[in-house]
């Protein structure tokens, strides 16, 4: 979600937070000063506020629901003429990405900055704050597109698994032997037709989470007019490792691992 620009913003003269601010301001120019400290004394170099001026901008509770737009266009407005962006790769609310700005993103480093300092600095808000259903979705969707087309050549470090995927019957199965499970699969056809795939509902519980969709697809047999067809139930299980969901557990009509 991106903004144009908006009417010339109101700074205070690169003073940092908590100097001449109001009583009824943002977190940003109440809160405390020592963070901004710390991050010069780390060598961190300025904050995203500091490089846009230290503008005085309104609290989000201070702002009705009819006027955020508006100040949400001012706030987007200042950033770019400071060459600071924000982009969301999920739809996110209005008050919410200003909440963001005004209460996360303001307190981010922005690095040193030099006198002939034009770098563009973009912050995405799924960095900060990840959708997880949104990842797991899309990584299932790569992994079942990915495994059904034959004209490309499987690449095993671009399916997202994990280092052991479990099987279906209680064991575990180490890397190296799901993919050469998976590409004796895809050798046994010449090509798939998939007639049927999706919707991907997600079900997450602490860190894991379970994909589960339908899927119906051909298998055309090599030598003549010969064809299989698979149909029923899809389930990719997944686990959060240090950020990142991998498929630990698979399960494909016409797949057992």
């Amino acid at each position: 979600m991106m903004h144009d620009d908006a009417e010339l913003d109101n700074t205070t003269n690169g003073e940092t937070p908590g100097s001449n601010r109001p009583e009824q301001g943002n977190r940003a120019m109440q809160g405390d000063e020592s963070e901004y400290l710390r991050q010069e004394a780390e060598g961190q170099g300025i904050t995203v506020f500091q490089l846009m001026g230290s503008p005085m901008v309104r609290a989000v509770a201070d702002i009705p629901d009819s006027e955020m737009e508006q100040e949400l266009d001012k706030l987007i407005g200042i950033m770019s003429r400071h060459n600071v962006a924000v982009d969301t790769v999920c739809d996110v609310e209005e008050r919410e990405l200003y909440r963001f700005i005004t209460e996360e993103l303001f307190f981010e480093p922005a690095g040193i900055l030099t006198e002939d300092d034009d770098l563009k600095r973009l912050f995405i808000y799924e960095e900060f704050h990840p959708n997880h259903e949104y990842d797991i979705i899309n990584h299932t969707l790569d992994f079942v597109t990915s495994l059904f087309d034959e004209e490309k050549d499987l690449m095993p470090e671009f399916l997202g698994l994990s280092e052991q995927v479990n099987t279906s019957g209680g064991g575990v199965m180490p890397f190296a032997e799901v993919v050469r499970q998976l590409e004796m699969f895809r050798n046994a056809f010449v090509g798939f037709d998939v007639c049927e795939f999706g919707p991907v509902s997600v079900s997450i519980s602490g860190h894991s989470a379970v994909a589960s969709f339908t899927l119906q697809y051909t298998g055309f047999i090599e030598g003549g007019d010969d064809t299989v067809t698979f149909k029923g139930l899809g389930k990719l299980g997944f686990i959060d490792e240090s950020g990142y969901w991998s498929i630990c557990s698979i399960q494909l009509p016409g797949i057992t691992l």
